[in-house]
């Protein structure tokens, strides 16, 4: 492998660490980006560790799998903490710092430090401590090894900026970062006082905007998440996209496919495992690393248990979409991810879409998955039609990375004559980026909003847009805002799992609707004006 093509695929590994919403879930921002920043620095001074003048290839997915892992475990002790004695923190703390690196011995690091005084952290503080941890020099660099053999359970199938001196400045980054790392923990541990003023204080709620009501019209159902801050459980509202699939779910008489990166939201878990005892065949593909991880894969395990054949692929990417077929007559998709963090704490959005010929579509790309195991650029295109008429509404339905669904947006929002508003949770691509700066040279109004996380990093077009003058934010959702949005001339609307990015255009599985309709677009706008005012305004964090 040459050494520029090693270094832009870590890149690109680097980049879908940010636009990965399940390697945060038990987040937010401010402890996200610290994590992350921890990750995007790792992997870069791990990649420039790599002997490539040997010929030696080292796979992305052994070099990053130590680092995913170390993001999926903090996740699940910020999430447990608050129910974890001091002990089992402390347990679980060592368990983090030797399963990343067998080197970094609990005993010879400041492990009780941050265990006695983990109950006065915020989020952020204590993952910043978690990470200095991690960052403790190393007396030999730890090489990149492949993660153990997977072992799939009865039924399971496993399936923008420059790198020219990438090798170079990680080096520096690699020595200088090691560095800033001890200092951190000593300047943590050491001292009374909190590096970061954000945690542990107390917070207020977001500003009370109403979101709009779920609206049908013609074919379709269109439903909005209502996210809180801070989220308690006791305090949240039901659920309408998690009934409303569950009610669809519940309908079914013969069949339900479902394509889902993420699944735990118990109602939706329930209707399927009652449409398999009334006999209907639900089948189920998802992401291979979700199948394969303990503390998501869960819901699988039921479903495999009641006897439904679940297959987890694209093993080099993500299988992102978030879609389910009920019976080849009407389809669910959208941002949502049938989660309990995707309904109560990100922004998101779904459809339903009552028409044969779409669940015609959506039926031919899952047989590609859950039959063929056909994942990523290993999937042919073909048995689709990409322009429908449903119901007197004209809808254009892509697939990737097989469509080439970023040139069909290049060329709607270079059609746009008044306006334009999107709403992104990860926005890298530069082709698109350049669209919407072109748009607005022509004149077009560009608003837009992108999630906080990850906006500031070299990938994002965040930097590029806001330095030509375009209204564009950071979100003011301070877990997550999840949408995957375009609004052009209030009439047509692009909506789905796509994220503007490389890697969903190229590796991940997606699906996105492009549909012209300005009933539809109104009420994605009503949905725009909300995001944009909180990040106006956002909540006391």
């Amino acid at each position: 492998m040459a050494k520029d093509t090693f270094y832009e695929r870590v890149e690109q590994a680097i980049e879908r660490l940010y636009e990965d919403e399940a390697l945060r879930s038990s987040l937010d921002d401010a402890s996200a980006e610290v994590l992350l920043s921890w990750a995007s620095r790792t992997a870069k001074s791990e990649a420039a560790r790599v002997p490539m003048e040997s010929g030696e290839e080292v796979s992305i997915r052994s070099l990053m799998a130590p680092i995913r892992k170390a993001i999926r475990d903090i996740n699940e002790l910020v999430e447990l903490r608050p129910n974890l004695s001091d002990d089992e923190v402390r347990l679980r703390v060592g368990k983090l710092l030797t399963d990343y690196d067998e080197s970094l011995s609990p005993k010879s690091l400041p492990v009780d430090e941050v265990v006695t005084r983990q109950r006065e952290l915020g989020e952020r503080d204590f993952v910043a401590r978690l990470v200095a941890l991690l960052d403790t020099p190393r007396a030999t660099p730890r090489a990149a090894k492949p993660p153990p053999p997977a072992k799939p359970a009865s039924g399971r199938a496993a399936s923008s900026g420059s790198f020219s001196s990438f090798s170079g400045q990680t080096m520096l980054t690699s020595i200088g970062g090691l560095l800033a790392a001890f200092l951190l923990a000593v300047c943590l541990l050491g001292s009374g006082y909190l590096l970061f003023i954000r945690g542990g204080e107390p917070t207020a709620p977001a500003p009370e905007v109403a979101p709009p009501a779920t609206t049908e019209a013609g074919p379709y159902t269109v439903y909005f998440t209502r996210p809180q801050y801070p989220d308690d459980a006791a305090t949240r509202r039901p659920s309408e996209l998690g009934d409303a699939l569950a009610n669809l779910i519940d309908s079914a008489t013969r069949t339900v496919d479902v394509a889902a990166y993420q699944l735990d939201l118990p109602i939706v878990v329930d209707a399927l495992l009652a449409a398999v005892e009334r006999g209907v065949q639900v089948r189920v593909v998802t992401d291979i690393d979700i199948l394969l991880d303990e503390d998501e894969s869960e819901p699988f395990i039921l479903l495999e248990d009641a006897g439904v054949t679940v297959v987890g692929g694209n093993s080099n990417a993500i299988m992102h979409n978030k879609f389910v077929v009920v019976d080849n007559a009407a389809v669910w998709t959208g941002s949502w991810n049938l989660t309990e963090n995707d309904t109560y704490r990100y922004n998101n959005h779904a459809i339903l879409i009552r028409s044969t010929d779409l669940a015609r579509n959506y039926t031919a790309t899952f047989e590609k998955m859950w039959e063929e195991q056909a994942f990523g650029r290993q999937r042919e295109p073909g048995g689709t039609r990409p322009r429908l008429t449903i119901g007197g509404v004209a809808f254009e339905n892509y697939f990737s990375p097989e469509d080439g669904v970023a040139e069909q947006l290049v060329n709607l929002i270079g059609s746009a004559e008044e306006s334009v508003e999107f709403m992104a949770f990860s926005f890298t691509s530069d082709p698109i980026g350049q669209a919407l700066l072109e748009a607005a040279d022509a004149g077009v109004e560009v608003r837009g909003v992108f999630e906080t996380t990850g906006s500031n990093t070299e990938f994002s077009e965040y930097g590029a847009l806001r330095s030509a003058g375009l209204a564009v934010l950071q979100d003011g959702n301070p877990y997550l805002m999840h949408h995957k949005v375009f609004i052009v001339d209030q009439r047509f609307v692009v909506l789905g799992s796509y994220n503007f990015s490389q890697n969903a255009e190229t590796d991940n599985d997606e699906n996105l609707l492009i549909v012209d309709d300005p009933r539809l677009a109104s009420q994605f706008l009503a949905e725009f004006e909300r995001v944009y005012s909180q990040a106006q305004n956002p909540p006391n964090r």
